[in-house]
């Protein structure tokens, strides 16, 4: 394939349309476009089906000039009777102004939509706004979002959120981008990862074939000699070169050349215009150049005809950015800075966004201004949630802020330090709260001091600096009770109750905690009253399963979306997510992990995202849904601007699973032995999935009993919760130590185990949905228990446990052993597991998620994860596509 490489995820129906693509392709004067073309408006067709709209997403990528958006205008030039099209592009200013795209499509949108994107509501809202535009539309609806390679950092959440909800819609989102300035770690990279593959065309533009560039250059009665070689097929360069004035003169080297060649046969009003114009990326307001050069602006025909501009009803842009680059680096350096310094001079009088001004200021060079300018606009983006822009902002005007007060020096490292957490940097954050610090001390500021102090805490906190994060919060204590600021002094009774949640004394964050409710009550701070039920109940919780605590927590999350507070709902989810493993209750984890992540894209919160991704991932573990884990680790590792704690915790994930697995025993367990000895050690102790627990099975499972039974005996010690406790008790139990158990509240599997009844608790396990417990219960009730947990270990796939369970029924005597199903479903034809058969043959009976979810005992997101990861791994559209596949036969074993 020359023009193109597809991968399209859907193929509904071709257009019955009079002109075939070949004669579009031709009335718009494209070559070689046939083909993606086609496949345009195949997946446009489909948005017309009655019952079953097949919505969802293009995702279309070439060099600079390829032609895409001369290919979409076609197609939309062919379906504007059919469908609606909303255009929005993305620009490459320094700073541009967060959900840029939307700006452009203001006109287009719902006036209460539109209000909110002119008035920057926040992220969350303008999400759900756009997510029910698009979900909801009765009519088939385009949105074209150009140039993605320049996206803000909310645009990308706006995409990445909706490009995971069109299914079944009447709606297609294109995403257009340059695919030459979108590396491995371009944060786009995270958009388009995330895109459904059944619902997504992938359209790669390549550059026209010597054959396309000859007959362009017939077609301009030009000779094609040499044209290709120069260009090397790239449109917009071949169209250049052949719009020079003279047919005779030699082919420029260069597209730069190209188009600038042909200024000299234009006016000089119209190559000034060209000049103003090539400084402002994407639209210039006719306001703005009636300002800058009221003159010039006569030629504005001219420039038109030259096919050099574009006017329409919201200003003037260049016809291609490549053009727009090509004269701007032709304007003399003094005059651009001048052109720029009243650009900026304007912008300020009518009042246009921060963003908009400081990219006039920065490239006029006016330091002067720089600072403030910055700071005005990293307070728009994080209005809108867009963090990471924010924490650039604030850092660019932490630069330029020389010579000013400390307190505001101070105040600016603040609010960088808070984006930076926001945004998962959080050694970028403490380096900021330690310049405050300074600027604090410098200022006199006491209560300033004690607030970066009480921040600094929660960061070193976050980054498993313990010890120093308690000194901080300590020492934060007195400067903020000295100064009576009773809000920071109710944060900082917060925090220390949070720096001491993972000792073994829960006592002192109980104490904290109650202080910080006392008051944030008594001040009637709603703000200050999420972190201290947050708090407060994660203190309880870690030891019992209150309902109390659990309302306390679930109130403090309620609270912060009440309020708009981003960070501490998605900390309150995150806690609900942890305490939920803690205590059993693994399908309503799986639930807070869904929404809390839904919240963190929606806000922009890749700290929060992160953990709770890591979370779920145990939580799948725990229910034995493994092929689930190993999709989402593959997501977290594919993410941009990991932390090393992330990363490391990501490992101890995927360690854990090969365990069980009993993959790469002989590595594994090296990794194993050094964690239980302490030679090697991590960052972060995963609280909500025990450490001291993985040792003991990595020692048993390696062979080593005598091992296991001291890290069991040893961890008993200090354990807090009834499920760990309990299941610590079972190993030492099963090891042949002394009695263990000790009255002590133990989880109701592990006491039935503990009391001699191992079958009675491999039946409470299956009921909690955790196979895995269930079957090392299994292991425990003779010849019948183990003949159990064969078909229990096989389904995991856990071949080392399998290989136990069947050595110790061989040593008992049995020999009618079935042979491993695990070992079938690695050898599987098409690379299924023996789950993924089961709802294949659910999806061939018709079933929904719901009938699926009943017959097979999962929760109905669970099924909904397993049916998008087979309809992949069958290469089918949809369900129906999968169910024509089984039924005719294609399903080999």
């Amino acid at each position: 394939m020359t023009a193109a490489s597809a991968t399209p995820g859907r193929d509904p129906p071709r257009p019955s349309a009079v002109a075939t693509p070949v004669q579009l392709a031709a009335a718009a004067g494209l070559v070689e476009r046939d083909e993606p073309l086609a496949l345009c408006l195949a997946r446009l067709a489909g948005l017309r089906h009655a019952s079953a709209p097949t919505g969802g997403c293009i995702a279309l990528s070439g060099e600079a000039g390829v032609g895409k958006t001369s290919l979409l205008r076609a197609v939309q030039r062919h379906t504007a009777d059919q469908a609606r099209w909303m255009w929005g592009s993305c620009e490459p200013m320094r700073t541009p102004p967060p959900l840029g795209p939307l700006l452009d499509m203001l006109d287009d949108l719902p006036p209460s939509l539109a209000a909110l994107v002119r008035s920057g509501g926040a992220l969350a809202e303008l999400l759900s706004g756009m997510r029910r535009l698009l979900a909801e539309t009765g009519e088939p609806l385009v949105v074209v979002v150009d140039d993605c390679q320049w996206a803000d950092s909310a645009t990308l959440d706006l995409l990445r959120f909706l490009g995971r909800r069109l299914q079944g819609s009447r709606s297609l989102l294109v995403l257009a981008w340059r695919d030459d300035e979108v590396g491995t770690d371009h944060p786009l990279r995270l958009v388009l990862a995330g895109l459904p593959v059944p619902d997504t065309l992938q359209l790669a533009l390549q550059p026209l074939s010597p054959q396309a560039v000859a007959t362009l250059a017939r077609r301009a009665g030009r000779s094609a000699e040499g044209l290709h070689a120069v260009t090397a097929g790239n449109p917009f360069f071949v169209h250049a070169l052949l719009a020079q004035s003279d047919p005779a003169a030699p082919l420029a080297a260069t597209v730069r050349d190209a188009v600038l060649a042909r200024l000299p046969a234009l006016s000089p009003l119209a190559r000034q215009l060209l000049s103003l114009v090539s400084l402002m990326p994407g639209v210039a307001e006719a306001s703005l150049l009636q300002a800058l050069a009221p003159a010039a602006l006569q030629a504005m025909p001219e420039c038109v005809e030259a096919r050099l501009l574009v006017s329409d009803a919201d200003g003037v842009r260049f016809r291609h950015e490549l053009a727009r680059q090509a004269v701007s680096s032709a304007v003399p350096a003094a005059q651009a800075r001048d052109w720029h310094a009243q650009a900026l001079a304007h912008l300020r009088s009518v009042g246009a966004s921060a963003a908009r001004q400081l990219h006039h200021a920065e490239c006029a060079d006016l330091r002067g201004v720089l600072a403030p300018l910055a700071a005005a606009a990293a307070r728009e983006a994080a209005l809108a949630s867009a963090h990471r822009q924010a924490a650039a902002l604030y850092a660019l005007a932490l630069r330029h802020a020389d010579g000013g007060a400390p307190s505001g020096s101070a105040e600016l490292a603040e609010c960088h330090a808070a984006e930076c957490l926001l945004v998962n940097q959080p050694a970028a954050a403490l380096q900021s709260l330690q310049q405050a610090w300074q600027w604090r001390l410098q200022a006199g500021d006491r209560p300033g001091q004690g607030r970066v102090l009480q921040a600094q805490a929660q960061v070193l906190w976050l980054m498993q600096r313990r010890d120093e994060a308690q000194a901080c919060a300590h020492q934060a204590l007195p400067l903020l009770r000295d100064a009576a600021d009773h809000g920071g002094l109710a944060l900082a009774y917060a925090t220390l109750s949070q720096v001491h949640l993972h000792e073994d004394d829960l006592q002192p964050a109980r104490v904290w905690g109650h202080h910080a409710l006392v008051q944030a009550e008594q001040r009637g701070d709603s703000a200050m009253l999420v972190d201290a039920l947050n708090s407060v109940a994660c203190a309880e919780l870690r030891q019992d399963d209150l309902p109390a605590a659990w309302a306390q927590l679930q109130r403090s999350l309620a609270l912060a979306r009440q309020l708009d507070l981003p960070g501490p709902a998605a900390r309150a989810w995150a806690n609900l997510a942890g305490l939920g493993m803690v205590h059993g209750h693994l399908q309503q984890v799986l639930q807070w992990c869904a929404d809390g992540i839904a919240w963190c894209e929606a806000h922009e919160l890749d700290l929060f995202e992160v953990r709770l991704r890591l979370r779920r991932g145990h939580a799948w573990l725990m229910l034995g849904e493994w092929s689930l884990v190993a999709d989402e680790l593959a997501g977290i590792r594919a993410r941009t601007g990991l932390n090393a704690i992330e990363l490391e915790q990501a490992d101890y994930l995927g360690q854990l699973l090969a365990l069980r697995r009993g993959e790469e025993a002989a590595s594994a367990q090296a990794d194993w032995r050094g964690l239980a000895d302490g030679h090697r050690r991590v960052a972060v102790k995963t609280w909500y999935s025990p450490l001291d627990l993985a040792c003991v099975e990595a020692a048993w499972l390696a062979d080593e009993p005598a091992r296991a039974l001291s890290l069991a005996t040893l961890a008993l010690e200090t354990a807090h919760d009834p499920f760990l406790r309990g299941q610590l008790a079972c190993w030492v139990q099963r090891l042949g130590g002394p009695p263990a158990w000790t009255g002590r509240p133990v989880a109701s599997p592990c006491l039935a185990e503990l009391q001699g009844r191992p079958l009675d608790a491999a039946r409470l396990w299956a009921g909690m949905g955790r196979p895995w417990e269930q079957a090392l219960a299994l292991m425990q009730g003779g010849e019948a228990g183990l003949r159990q947990a064969l078909p229990v270990l096989d389904r995991l796939g856990a071949q080392g446990l399998a290989r136990q369970a069947r050595r110790a029924l061989r040593q008992q005597g049995v020999r009618d052993l079935p042979r491993g199903a695990y070992r079938a479903a690695r050898s599987d034809a098409m690379g299924l597991t023996r789950r993924e058969r089961e709802i294949w043959q659910a999806l061939a009976e018709g079933l929904s998620n719901r009938a699926i979810a009943e017959r097979l005992k999962r929760s109905e997101r669970t099924v909904e994860h397993h049916v998008s990861t087979l309809l992949v791994k069958l290469g089918c559209a949809d369900r129906h596509a999968a169910r024509q596949r089984w039924q005719a036969g294609h399903a080999p074993a």
